[in-house]
């Protein structure tokens, strides 16, 4: 290597290592306008550009680096790092496995395989590469706290306690392995304990803010107890978010990470009035992203003015979810393209065929794994006038993002169907057939009423599976009643609604379902009900029972089985009440104080099957009761549900009012 390469390569990394990548990139052009095919200024720019987001393009130069040297174990892995970053974990996994197959103790390579291992859904391949990660370092932060995060997803949180308990035993960071016991005790319901470790954490490193937000949102129990529990974990909810905004008030040089960690996600299942305590929690992220904006020095909003109007779509589930297929997919299918530009920002780390549909049906799409810096960087160069977020609450991204005001109009909508408090969101986009008469009183934002269920929906191409009863140990013989509500969806003081169907109803068969990859959530559930049916002299297994989880078409072939399907009393569902329609079975739905609860009520209304929503728990028992003992009167709603289901597919005037108000909002910023 010439002397003027090796000090110009010299002084690009220092200014790359300080951050100054343009400054870097510019010194690496110089190295190879002398030397197109020198490794290091070829390798070291294409990192760098991967760095500013730009994945495609260091991609390629790795790549040509790679070609002078195939073996380099660093350029393999951060070409794989780069394949990662562009949601093509397949192909990093490729890049990875060169890497360990040179370096075997490149920990670093071992835990990005188990990353991409986990967003390619195999979370099992990926808890053996962080084990590797684990065993070539024992005290890797990055690895217990990823070990951890694919156990829970899997349903395992008692191994990962005992991992991370070993691991904290062997000397590993003391911060990384409580906050992960934490987590662990948490999946396992045992909250003192895990406010406990959250707090130890926080001791073991001040300045953490990780372990700070976990502490707070700990404060809300993911099964809800009865009244008294609900008020108690509430008043302790509020003081945590006290609590952690003095914390950071005592950080005078902002120092600490001003990005919000966690999410209250589940207050929504307590059947409250939750806006001023969001608006609590909203406020301190609000304050938290400010100071945020201003250390990175964010520059201001400009949005286009001219052309369609510019509306970016942000969201973690953009492919095949609940929320995709009840909010989003029709907007992508109906906004007209001569009026609304539309883009998708896929914060999420999954991607489908409904991923690639989105994306071809949009003016421009953004997905893969990318730091905050970077997805605000990708959302201002659309330069957007309206920024919608359909989930806020179902991830901790979407919220940083929305609290930044990041375009002139902001809304929400119900994909986590409870106001954000957030002060940045202009605007929630709800529907007259969900909002009671006052529901403005439970929102921090404008209230949206679209005509009708507010979206087009479209049933999905199910093809239903025979059920094998005798696996699932149901006696088709008996009515079947299916109740299939995720696990916190059932608040203890409603353990008294089964108990009175069963007793009015006795040969029926109460049909819950285990949680996907959550056991100890669904067993936790079950035995506070085995326990209430107890008290009441009654056995629970002769009257009710748990069975896997189900995929789509199994689900399907139970629907057509069943008697009757119970809606969720207080926290309603959306896509299990089409799911059950669709199918033709009577569908009992309890309309609730808030939108929440009332998205099964609202359908069922809006199809003229007023008859089948309770307004009380005696009204819900006796329309269970009657739907499964009058048989003519089953037939004659299952035949007025075959009659009306259709009518409320894929409601286009929804959309229509939609992009009409997103119109109208947007169009003051362009005088």
């Amino acid at each position: 290597m010439a002397p003027d390469s090796a000090s110009l390569l010299s002084a690009a990394v220092d200014l790359h290592n300080r951050g100054d990548l343009d400054g870097a990139q510019a010194l690496y052009w110089k190295i190879l306008a002398g030397d197109p095919i020198h490794f290091n200024a070829l390798h070291l720019l294409g990192v760098s550009k991967c760095q500013q987001g730009r994945h495609a393009e260091g991609s390629w130069f790795i790549g040509r680096a790679l070609e002078q040297r195939p073996d380099e174990p660093g350029a393999r892995y951060n070409l794989g790092l780069a394949l990662l970053d562009m949601h093509r974990p397949a192909a990093a996994i490729v890049e990875f496995d060169r890497t360990l197959a040179a370096r075997p103790d490149h920990a670093l390579a071992w835990v990005s395989r188990g990353d991409a291992m986990q967003t390619d859904g195999r979370f099992e391949d990926a808890v053996h590469s962080y084990k590797r990660a684990v065993a070539v370092r024992p005290g890797l932060a990055v690895a217990l706290g990823n070990i951890c995060k694919a156990l829970l997803a899997l349903g395992r949180p008692a191994e990962a306690l005992e991992i991370l308990e070993d691991a904290l035993s062997k000397g590993a960071d003391r911060g990384a392995a409580l906050l992960g016991i934490g987590r662990a005790q948490q999946a396992l319901g045992r909250l003192a304990e895990a406010r406990a470790s959250f707090g130890a954490a926080c001791a073991a490193d001040p300045d953490a803010a990780e372990p700070r937000w976990a502490w707070a949102i700990a404060a809300l129990p993911d099964l809800q107890g009865d009244a008294s529990d609900v008020a108690a974990s509430r008043q302790t909810f509020a003081d945590a978010i006290d609590a952690l905004s003095d914390w950071y008030d005592a950080d005078p040089d902002g120092r600490r990470d001003r990005t919000a960690l966690a999410w209250p996600f589940y207050l929504a299942y307590q059947a409250r009035n939750n806006v001023a305590l969001l608006q609590r929690f909203g406020a301190l992220l609000d304050r938290c992203m400010d100071r945020w904006r201003a250390v990175e020095k964010l520059p201001p909003m400009t949005p286009a003015r001219d052309g369609p109007i510019r509306v970016g779509i942000v969201s973690a589930q953009l492919h095949s979810h609940s929320v995709w297929h009840a909010i989003v997919r029709g907007w992508f299918a109906h906004f007209d393209p001569s009026r609304i530009a539309l883009h998708g920002f896929h914060l999420g780390s999954q991607s489908d065929s409904e991923t690639t549909w989105a994306a071809s049906r949009a003016a421009g799409f953004t997905a893969g794994r990318r730091p905050l810096r970077d997805w605000v960087a990708a959302i201002q160069a659309f330069r957007p006038e309206v920024l919608i977020y359909p989930a806020i609450g179902m991830d901790n991204l979407s919220a940083n993002l929305a609290a930044l005001r990041l375009a002139p109009v902001q809304m929400a909508s119900w994909g986590h169907p409870e106001t954000t408090g957030i002060p940045n969101i202009d605007c929630y986009i709800s529907a007259e057939a969900f909002e009671p008469p006052d529901a403005e009183a439970a929102y921090s934002e404008e209230l949206i009423r679209l005509p009708g269920l507010g979206v087009a929906y479209r049933p999905p191409s199910i093809v239903p599976r025979a059920p094998d009863f005798g696996a699932l140990g149901i006696d088709p013989s008996r009515p079947i009643v299916l109740c299939p509500g995720t696990p916190f969806k059932y608040p203890a003081d409603q353990d008294a609604v089964p108990i009175a169907l069963v007793r009015r109803v006795p040969t029926a068969q109460l049909v819950f379902f285990h949680a996907k990859n959550n056991m100890p959530l669904s067993s936790r559930l079950e035995q506070r009900l085995i326990a209430a049916f107890a008290t009441e002299g009654l056995d629970f297994s002769a009257h009710a029972k748990f069975v896997p989880f189900q995929n789509m078409e199994s689900f399907y072939g139970l629907l057509r089985r069943a008697d009757v399907c119970l809606d969720t009393m207080g926290f309603s569902g959306f896509n299990l009440a089409m799911h059950a329609l669709e199918n033709g079975v009577p569908f009992v739905a309890y309309e609730g104080a808030f939108m929440r609860g009332r998205l099964g009520s609202g359908i069922l209304r809006l199809m003229g099957l007023d008859e089948m929503v309770a307004t009380g728990d005696a009204d819900f028992v006796s329309i269970a009761a009657r739907s499964i003992e009058d048989s003519e009167y089953n037939e004659a709603i299952r035949s007025r549900i075959a009659s009306a289901v259709a009518g409320s597919y894929d409601d286009r005037r929804a959309v229509g009012v939609l992009q009409e108000e997103i119109i109208r909002r947007a169009r003051p910023w362009r005088k």
